[in-house]
């Protein structure tokens, strides 16, 4: 048997002198050394297990094992009788041996082609607390200031804009939405009682507060950003047309004013009656109109009323002249809801075809006067991106005629206001506007005098019947406040025609009031 070879002794080394001191606890990178486990290599062993040396550590090929030592060598208590320096020098060489360790090791993963890891800091809670609490602190102060400044502006813009709103001139008409303004309010003890000062005061300087037409364009100009195709009541459709929104058919409207013209009619049977009713862009070029926008059959209404009217009266059939032709896009205005002169003219030969008026011997000609009209569907949605051409129609005849506005007792040798055309809106040189009545008095022998009962499309189509009457009676009842059956004795009315766009005449209830 052979002779066991003694075992040499075990000699502590430092690092095993570091671990009995206790100390090395309180050194932060001990503490990620020892956190981390590394792997140390495995020492050889001889054929037969030798003794083990207190202290040693032992490891296997996947975790390190710290073997047991001895309780009275390993102490976590302090030694008595220590002073603070012998504390501190010790410490200092511990963390002194785990520097050593550290660089080592960060050569050792520096070799194998590891980054080094990086050194941790331990968090703790009371000053995480408080650095949070510093910031939510200074994030609140520049919130509350950012706050402050943004009001001080705002208010001051107000302030300013209040200032110049209620020193500046008063505009009693806007040209650009083509109506007139609030002016301002008069103060008195009834009205600030009522609250109607303070309503009137509102609708004051919302219409004359300064900027208005600007913030209006901006508005507008966010809206069609945004993807909008209506506003204020206006389709924006396609090739630059504008549509107003249709009205729609309600009985309760209608049925009245088809009544009181049944009425009139049938108190006045010896009269020649004819009826046209003139169909809306909206209706004519519904292909133009934009996608998932209300169609609406307009040209099945117009025929439902005719129906319901009193068997005298002639009803003509204008849609079906408009819509059958074949430059429908000439027929209305881009930027207006009113139909051109071309329509109207097309609207004129069904008329007088039904009046039994000769016109074979009358041309009419018609006399560009304007390339720069923006009407009132440009003014309502603020969209000023297409101008139209205004025409007049002037019939080639001897006949001559006076025109009488009895509204402002004006006389005239034209139907036609050129002054108008340098306003915004040029649509009013036909006739200057809308009046409650309009007397034409022609040089004409004949005995036939006809009443046009009309809204503002009728304007362009009248002066194509100037040649073939003796007198003609414009009867706008929208504004007329007269008695009309004085007016058809006096003035010894033998025809009447009503002439209105079909929407107007869905909605209008002045017929009613007037004719009754």
């Amino acid at each position: 048997m052979a002779k066991k070879t003694p075992e040499k002794p075990h000699t502590p080394s430092a690092y095993d002198e570091f671990l009995r001191s206790g100390e090395f606890d309180t050194i932060e990178s001990d503490i990620d050394y020892f956190s981390a486990k590394p792997k140390q290599p495995q020492p050889k062993r001889a054929a037969q297990a030798q003794p083990r040396s207190a202290g040693v550590r032992t490891s296997s090929k996947k975790t390190i094992k710290r073997a047991a030592v001895p309780t009275q060598t390993v102490r976590k208590a302090k030694p008595a009788g220590k002073s603070k320096r012998s504390r501190k020098k010790t410490a200092s060489s511990g963390s002194k041996l785990s520097q050593e360790y550290l660089a080592m090791k960060a050569e050792q993963e520096q070799r194998s082609g590891k980054a080094p890891a990086k050194k941790r800091s331990v968090q703790y809670p009371e000053k995480k607390a408080q650095q949070s609490h510093a910031r939510q602190q200074k994030q609140y102060k520049n919130d509350n200031l950012t706050t402050l400044i943004t009001a001080a502006i705002l208010t001051a813009l107000l302030f300013g804009f209040s200032i110049i709103t209620l020193t500046s001139r008063i505009k009693p008409y806007s040209e650009d939405e083509n109506r007139y303004l609030a002016g301002r309010p008069k103060l008195s003890a009834a009205s600030v009682a009522d609250g109607k000062y303070m309503d009137d005061m509102e609708n004051y300087l919302s219409d004359q507060f300064a900027g208005r037409s600007a913030l209006v364009k901006a508005r507008t100009a966010l809206d069609i950003m945004c993807g909008k195709k209506e506003i204020n009541n206006v389709y924006i459709g396609k090739d630059h047309f504008l549509f107003e929104k249709p009205t729609a058919y309600d009985e309760a409207t209608v049925a009245p004013t088809i009544e009181a013209i049944n009425n009139f009619t049938n108190k006045y049977k010896k009269l020649n009656s004819f009826m046209a009713l003139a169909p809306t862009a909206s209706s004519v070029l519904s292909d133009f109109m934009p996608a998932n926008a209300p169609v609406i059959d307009r040209q099945k209404q117009i025929k439902t009323v005719y129906s319901q009217l009193h068997k005298s009266i002639h009803a003509v059939d204008v849609y079906s002249t408009l819509a059958g032709n074949d430059d429908r896009k000439s027929l209305y205005y881009r930027t207006d809801h009113h139909w051109t002169t071309r329509a109207a003219e097309l609207a004129f030969k069904q008329i007088a075809a039904n009046m039994k008026l000769d016109t074979s011997k009358t041309a009419i000609e018609s006399l560009p006067v304007s390339n720069t009209f923006q009407g009132t569907l440009a003014s309502s949605s603020g969209l000023f991106n297409a101008k139209d051409t205004i025409e007049i129609a002037v019939p080639k005849t001897d006949v001559k005629y006076v025109v009488t506005n009895l509204s402002e007792k004006k006389k005239s040798s034209s139907v036609f206001v050129s002054d108008k055309l340098k306003q915004k809106n040029q649509y009013e040189v036909f006739f200057g506007g809308n009046f409650s009545q309009i007397n034409i008095d022609t040089t004409l022998n004949s005995k036939r005098v006809l009443m046009v009962v009309k809204d503002s499309y009728a304007n362009c189509l009248i002066p194509m019947l100037v040649p073939y009457y003796k007198r003609i009676v414009i009867i706008d009842p929208r504004y007329y406040t007269d008695d009309i059956n004085k007016t058809i004795k006096n003035e010894g009315v033998t025809d009447i025609l009503w002439l209105y766009n079909a929407d107007t005449f869905l909605a209008d209830t002045s017929i009613q009031t007037v004719f009754r």
